[in-house]
């Protein structure tokens, strides 16, 4: 597995042998005209492939599908009854805050038979305190893939695991997850808040690992 900073200089190398034998001289390849020709087919393929994505409509339409849809949509729902739902969400965020704190993971295991490879499934198990809460107040997530040579995610994924049994304050959860890519790996399992109002489960800044 390579090292970030030997990653980049792997592709700067890359990059400016690209410019400095195929796209300098093409710039500079005339053949007798006053434009280079290539350059320019290269150049408008560019713009016509590229300029989409980057065009005043296609931002619109993302803020309107993303966002501002989104956004009425909510707003129906919170004003559909009175001041009933909103209250309740009020009620809800209240005690995922007071509870919080005694929220936490407390043991995870996962198969260990011979190592992970593209395509394996790797099942993971673990025991959460919820402290008050319940398992439909919280998304137990496991969050897996890359690391670099700190044992930080290069590019993480995360999947829900699945409620099994409850003991007082303890849950059980299992699941399983296909091991993505090649490399070095890992895994850990976090909890976040789980409501169907909240717009994202990071709005609420509130993550036990």
């Amino acid at each position: 597995m390579l090292f970030r900073s030997e990653q980049n200089i792997i592709e700067s190398d890359q990059l400016y042998d690209l410019l400095e034998h195929v796209v300098v001289d093409m710039y500079y390849d005339r053949d007798g005209q006053r434009f280079p020709e290539k350059w320019v087919s290269y150049m408008k393929e560019s713009i016509k492939t590229i300029a989409p994505e980057f065009s005043t409509t296609r931002m619109v339409k993302n803020y309107t599908n993303k966002c501002y849809q989104k956004a009425i949509g909510r707003y129906n729902v919170f004003t559909a009854d009175g001041n009933r739902i909103p209250m309740e969400f009020k009620l809800w965020k209240d005690k995922i805050v007071r509870e919080w704190k005694n929220v936490e993971v407390v043991d995870t295991t996962i198969d260990k038979n011979n190592g992970a490879y593209v395509g394996k499934k790797i099942n993971v198990a673990s025991v959460v305190n919820l402290a008050g809460l319940s398992p439909k107040d919280v998304d137990v997530q496991v969050v897996y893939g890359g690391v670099d040579h700190h044992g930080d995610f290069v590019s993480p994924q995360k999947k829900s695991l699945q409620h099994k049994k409850s003991e007082g304050k303890y849950h059980h959860y299992k699941g399983y997850y296909k091991c993505p890519d090649t490399g070095m790996q890992g895994l850990t399992v976090r909890i976040v808040p789980n409501n169907e109002l909240l717009d994202d489960p990071t709005e609420m800044f509130t993550c036990a690992w």
